[in-house]
């Protein structure tokens, strides 16, 4: 066997999490008496060739001790062997898969590069960690043979999600073997059928009398002996324990008579007889080890306040059958698994208060190594909640969610009643994080105002000032708050994050990291650029000393989102593309993180007018915002891309039905700012569709006021949510004739965008203040709104707010290019290509092609995302027929595929077909899955 310990490179010290217990990716020590099961190993030498082998029996079976005396007399050739015993605690996949990464790579199986050394504290999401196994198993040149221990303890959830597929997937070189008290929750039925899987049971396990004679050579006769295999029938720890006990009481008689037939009163009587053999103090100190999994002399000391943990356990070699070393480093011991369970039940009907204390002293020791989960745990053992609000508040709620991670904060607090939780201000603030990471970005509000009340109550009982270390967390979680929910971020709380900037520069890297990200997101919403880039170049600086790829991906869709909105459009895409890249090769099971990156992406692509996305791609989209963690600005972009975009290619009703479909979201998740701009796209397409009064009922009905958004320097909402409401609103004033109250407003929100810089923004208010000038007769006003328009047009390559409105641009356009003469050349040329394309749906029949009823039908259902299969089922065609009718309607549009044909089909008005559900049967395509959105350039 290739040893456990050796194996591999050196790791970055920051590859895994502090918190992991080293032991238990080793395998127990081989004791010196143990007796070698020839038979047993040889079938287990057998097995190595299939899938998996299960070793299946109750406690005390020996499992755990046969399968690591194995791996001993492995060949070194024959496989490199990983271990893993599981705890409760890895019921949560997260923790399970970092074990199992942690356990090959201590085999030197999974070596993370430089590059990788955040991946497994939170930065990668558990399909990707399993993917990252399944990946080095499979590119390491030998077998590998990975031992699961104590399996029982997984819960069916965790088994389903992470065992099953690994088993479902394994690589050709993968051998998994199994110890476990219970396999029933586990599916190998078709390997089983392929015959990849071998079982040892426990009648396979249970010594035989041969076995027992030698066992008790020197101790019984052989009547004896045979008398010892019927009392016990075979079962191994009852074996052992005999053997102890006989150690210490030479009258064998009186022993085998007082052995009962029931294997539980067998293992309690004969864990009766070896503590009674033993000395006083030593029976103390076994007892008093008993709440610790695993026996770390150190941590023994600690508890036990002593000097000498490792030599009284020395002291106890006799018992070296119920006492297991552990391999690796450290002096760590294993109590048999049925002594521990019977010393424990004996101290807490004995001295329950000192077993309290034993678990208090437990949990300090962990929460000065900085383990938050065991920490917490033994607090609640202690029955002393108040030592783990302690404990949490003391490692703080930021750094704690940095150095920790969601997964670990989130175990921790389900150890504590939630009336527990409810008695901290910082315990209600990492609740609120898990909550807004879940998407329940409403109840995270309320908790959030919870844990704000409490700090304000404890501070007037006590008299005294909310502490500054407290304070600035409450803020600095409002604004993360606030990015997340759309709401204002209060005046105090902005001011009081820039003017703690000084003191973050001296904090550790993560919560520099933090802070300036947080500061980046904020500015960049207000509209302050300068200040947003300045916070990213100190974002991504402190990102890259932690070695966080996955941090500094988000930096890049920020630093992308500031260069669209002051109309810098390549370089906005290369930054999306970078942080998608990023994403991609990185991070490819987080679709979460892709979709911030798609959507941005999406809304850029639209700008420019270059339809490269399929409609059912951007239908799924709603879905996957639903469905993810995202933002305020993210579902803004998302849905108003989305819903411009279904009602160019599908007409008004269904880009309505997928607003409504995002109104009941945003009503479910309290977000009323969301709703209220929602309610604004749905004015905006009413307009454009010529249904101004019901864009009017809809604009009384809710509520929505300009006056709200005009308020102050315009930083009290975000860019996006300005230009949403402010065009809208114009718009509709301009239908209704109001032009002169439509021209002040877009004024206002002109000079906003302009003195911020946003040019993406200032287009669209030029091209409707030009409108509103002419509707007044204002023509020179017009021509000069219009001028400056088109030449923002020109510099950012931005078009969709110049060729949505065909009617009012065309006018436009023709009053600015009567004095074409005194044009720049360069201006001039862009005015004449977008009035081409202003024009080409409008001109005569001849430019059209002469498509046929069926090829219009195909291209009717074309247009709607359906594959071949769908539009062959709905016009009861062959799918050959289909594709037939596809390559002729490729060819009379003169494109080369799906997306360019709806894309000209919409361009020559080819698609005015009747709207069809939103669902139109076609397999659905994420728009993560990378099949069919941009590839990154």
């Amino acid at each position: 066997m290739q040893e456990h310990a050796t194996q591999g490179t050196p790791h970055p010290a920051t590859a895994f999490p502090p918190w992991l217990t080293v032991a238990k990716v080793y395998p127990p020590s081989q004791r010196l008496d143990a007796l070698a099961r020839r038979g047993l190993e040889l079938r287990l030498n057998e097995g190595l060739s299939k899938l998996a082998t299960i070793v299946s029996a109750p406690a005390g079976y020996g499992k755990s001790t046969l399968i690591a005396n194995w791996l001993r007399q492995l060949p070194d050739n024959a496989a490199t062997c990983c271990w893993l015993a599981i705890d409760e605690d890895d019921n949560d996949d997260l923790q399970l898969l970092t074990y199992l990464a942690f356990s090959l790579s201590r085999a030197g199986v999974l070596q993370p590069t430089y590059q990788d050394s955040n991946a497994f504290r939170g930065e990668l999401t558990s399909r990707q960690i399993l993917s990252l196994i399944q990946h080095s198993i499979d590119a390491w040149p030998g077998r590998v043979l990975l031992v699961i221990d104590d399996f029982e303890k997984l819960r069916p959830a965790t088994i389903s999600a992470i065992i099953q597929p690994l088993l479902r997937y394994a690589p050709r070189n993968l051998h998994l073997c199994i110890a476990t008290r219970d396999d029933s929750e586990l599916d190998v039925s078709r390997h089983e059928v392929d015959g990849q899987v071998q079982r040892l049971d426990p009648t396979a396990l249970q010594f035989t009398l041969p076995e027992i004679q030698e066992i008790f050579s020197d101790q019984l006769p052989a009547a004896a002996a045979e008398e010892v295999y019927r009392r016990t029938r075979g079962w191994p720890v009852a074996v052992q324990m005999l053997r102890s006990a006989l150690a210490s009481e030479r009258d064998h008689e009186r022993v085998l008579q007082e052995l009962g037939r029931d294997t539980g009163t067998l293992s309690a009587y004969l864990a009766h007889q070896i503590l009674e053999s033993l000395e006083e103090s030593d029976r103390q100190f076994l007892m008093s080890v008993a709440p610790l999994e695993r026996v770390d002399c150190q941590l023994a000391n600690h508890v036990l306040e002593v000097d000498d943990s490792l030599q009284r356990i020395h002291r106890l070699q006799h018992l070296h059958s119920l006492i297991r070393p552990i391999s690796g480093p450290g002096d760590i011991f294993q109590l048999h698994p049925l002594l521990r369970e019977h010393l424990y039940r004996r101290l807490q009907i004995q001295d329950p208060a000192r077993l309290r204390h034993l678990h208090a002293r437990i949990a300090g020791w962990h929460a000065h190594e900085s383990d938050l989960v065991n920490a917490v745990r033994h607090c609640v053992l202690a029955d002393n909640p108040g030592s783990a609000i302690d404990i949490i508040e003391s490692m703080g709620t930021i750094s704690l969610w940095l150095r920790e991670g969601i997964t670990r904060i989130r175990t921790a607090l389900g150890l504590l009643d939630t009336r527990v939780i409810g008695t901290s201000p910082l315990l209600l603030l990492l609740q609120s994080i898990i909550e807004v990471k879940d998407g329940l970005v409403f109840r995270a509000l309320q908790t959030f105002r919870e844990a704000e009340q409490l700090a304000r109550d404890d501070a007037a009982i006590s008299a005294t000032e909310i502490p500054d270390t407290l304070l600035n967390e409450l803020r600095q979680i409002d604004a993360y708050l606030a990015i997340y929910a759309g709401r204002r971020i209060r005046e105090t709380s902005y001011q009081a994050l820039l003017e703690s900037t000084p003191r973050i520069d001296r904090q550790d890297p993560e919560r520099r990291a933090f802070h300036y990200n947080l500061m980046c997101v904020v500015h960049t919403q207000q509209g302050d650029f300068r200040s947003a880039r300045h916070f990213a170049r100190e974002a991504i600086r402190n990102f890259r000393e932690i070695g966080s790829l996955y941090g500094e991906s988000y930096l890049y869709f920020h630093l992308g989102d500031a260069s669209f909105a002051e109309g810098e459009s390549a370089r906005a895409e290369e930054l999306y593309r970078v942080g998608l890249d990023i994403a991609r090769r990185k991070f490819s099971e987080d679709k979460g993180l892709r979709l911030i990156g798609h959507v941005l992406l999406f809304e850029l692509l639209d700008e420019l007018d270059r339809d490269e996305i399929s409609l059912m791609v951007l239908r799924q989209l709603p879905r996957e915002l639903e469905a993810r963690e995202a933002w305020f600005d993210i579902y803004l972009a998302g849905y108003c891309t989305v819903s411009n975009i279904e009602y160019r290619r599908s007409g008004l009703k269904p880009a309505l039905r997928l607003l409504d479909r995002a109104m009941k979201y945003a009503d479910q998740q309290r977000l009323a700012r969301l709703e209220d701009l929602l309610q604004c796209q749905r004015i905006e397409l009413l307009v454009r569709a010529g249904k101004h009064r019901a864009a009017r009922a809809v604009l009384t009905n809710s509520g929505i006021s300009l006056e709200a958004y005009r308020s102050g320097d315009g930083k009290e909402a975000a860019w996006r949510e300005r230009d949403v409401a402010a065009l809208a609103i114009s718009r509709l004033l301009l239908a209704e004739g109001r032009s002169r109250e439509a021209l002040a407003e877009l004024e206002h929100f002109s000079a906003q965008a302009l003195e911020q810089g946003r040019l993406r923004s200032s287009i669209r208010y030029a091209m409707l203040m030009a409108q509103a000038a002419l509707a007044l007769d204002d023509r020179e006003q017009a021509r000069e709104h219009t001028e400056r328009g088109l030449a923002l047009s020109r510099r950012t390559g931005f078009v969709r707010a110049l060729v949505d409105d065909a009617g009012p641009l065309d006018n436009l356009i023709a009053l600015y290019l009567e004095h074409s003469e005194d044009l720049n050349p360069g201006l001039l040329n862009h005015a004449v290509a977008i009035r081409e394309r202003l024009l080409a749906p409008a001109t005569g029949g001849s430019t059209k092609p002469l498509l046929s009823k069926r090829e219009q039908e195909v291209l009717a259902l074309l247009t709607l995302g359906a594959a071949n299969k769908v539009i062959a089922r709905d016009l009861d065609l062959s799918e050959n027929t289909v594709r037939f009718h596809l390559k002729n309607i490729f060819a009379k549009l003169n494109v080369r595929n799906r997306v360019q044909a709806v894309s000209k089909a919409s361009m020559l008005g080819l698609t005015a077909v009747d709207p069809a559900p939103e669902d139109t049967g076609a397999p659905a395509v994420s728009c993560l899955s990378g099949a069919q959105s941009p590839a990154p350039s």
